[in-house]
């Protein structure tokens, strides 16, 4: 498909069903109603696959609460893995609902993952898969700090059975299945290996030499799913390559982007960034030498506290750091740009619907 179809009808009605008739003038209008419509439907699907799992697996007395817990953290999701890669799958192929179920399956993969991290670390705001289950163990079990934190850790493993099972029980044929599965097996080893990878990173450390890479700027979270979508399509391996380097690059400017709103957040909390280690790696030796003088984490009194977080700012503002990451992510979205523009073959939908994820990180 060349995307090249025309659709017959006046671009001010409903959008058109599947690929079929998508104009690249059509889909830069609904592209972004698309990208909400489909995360609805993933999210639908994920809901009622794990409401059956759980139905059928989580039998024990009270287990109802960690399926209410998992639902709840699925209706909170962006589901952007598994859009993603279902853009990946319409590079080839149309509109599925099948495919549409197999690559929701990616989305258990990043809650396992998201799960599993919440004993080591807790966000504020959400309360979280743990804090609801150990809320729920209080007047049940005697210890239920370390109920809440076990079952929270058996439950992230529960999620990697049921993403396999999702996916090879989709309904695709073996033939579309088999060339993906090794990118499916990546991907969650990818996600495990990253809860380590976090814990490492968990605090500030100026004794280790840090850098952008080392703390997860080029971990694959968008190019791996749309590398998986392309696998299950078929795609050739040129356009595969391409949808790589286009999904690296956006990757790392969601990354950044991520970083600099979340930065005054990982100040107070004394957590490693790409926005933190980036300033070290642009300071001088007078900076460098102040940076390893300071605490490893905030310390507990409030006004020390703000000090801390002073000295980190005008260690930011003095290398200027901000302004160069509004440069790195500029230049990152400029390739997803041009990869896109050296696949001419790539339908109207998902080329819209990726430039739409691009302005939004602009």
């Amino acid at each position: 498909m060349d995307g090249s179809d025309e659709w017959v009808g006046d671009p001010q009605d409903d959008p058109p069903d599947g690929q079929v008739g998508w104009t690249r003038e059509t889909a830069a209008r609904w592209a972004p109603e698309w990208l909400e419509v489909h995360a609805a439907r993933s999210r639908a699907l994920l809901l009622d696959f794990v409401s059956q799992q759980a139905a059928d697996h989580l039998m024990a007395p009270g287990a109802t609460v960690l399926d209410a817990a998992v639902a709840d953290t699925i209706s909170k999701s962006d589901m952007a893995t598994s859009t993603l890669a279902y853009l990946g799958w319409l590079s080839t192929r149309s509109e599925s609902q099948a495919a549409a179920a197999a690559t929701a399956a990616l989305e258990l993969l990043t809650l396992a993952s998201a799960i599993q991290r919440e004993p080591a670390e807790r966000r504020t705001g959400d309360p979280g898969v743990q804090v609801e289950v150990t809320r729920w163990a209080r007047a049940r079990v005697e210890r239920p700090g370390t109920f809440g934190r076990s079952a929270t850790v058996v439950l992230g493993d529960l999620c990697l059975v049921w993403a396999n099972q999702m996916f090879e029980e989709a309904g695709l044929p073996a033939s579309l299945i088999d060339p993906a599965r090794p990118i499916f097996e990546q991907l969650r080893a990818n996600l495990v290996l990253g809860q380590l990878h976090d814990l490492y990173f968990s605090d500030l450390q100026p004794s280790v030499t840090l850098s952008a890479d080392q703390i997860g700027l080029g971990v694959p979270a968008v190019a791996g799913p749309l590398q998986f979508g392309a696998a299950l399509a078929g795609c050739t391996p040129s356009t595969r390559d391409v949808l790589r380097q286009c999904g690296v690059a956006l990757g790392q400017a969601m990354r950044l982007r991520s970083d600099l709103v979340r930065l005054p957040e990982d100040l107070r909390r004394g957590r490693m960034s790409t926005t933190i280690a980036m300033a070290y790696e642009y300071a001088d030796a007078e900076l460098v030498r102040r940076i390893s003088c300071l605490p490893v984490t905030p310390l507990v009194r409030a006004g020390e506290r703000e000090l801390w977080v002073r000295q980190w700012n005008h260690i930011l503002e003095t290398t200027e750091t901000m302004a160069r990451i509004e440069t790195l992510i500029a230049d990152r979205l400029q390739e997803v740009r041009f990869c896109l523009g050296v696949l001419p073959d790539l339908p109207a939908l998902p080329r819209a619907a990726l430039h739409v994820l691009a302005d939004r990180v602009a």
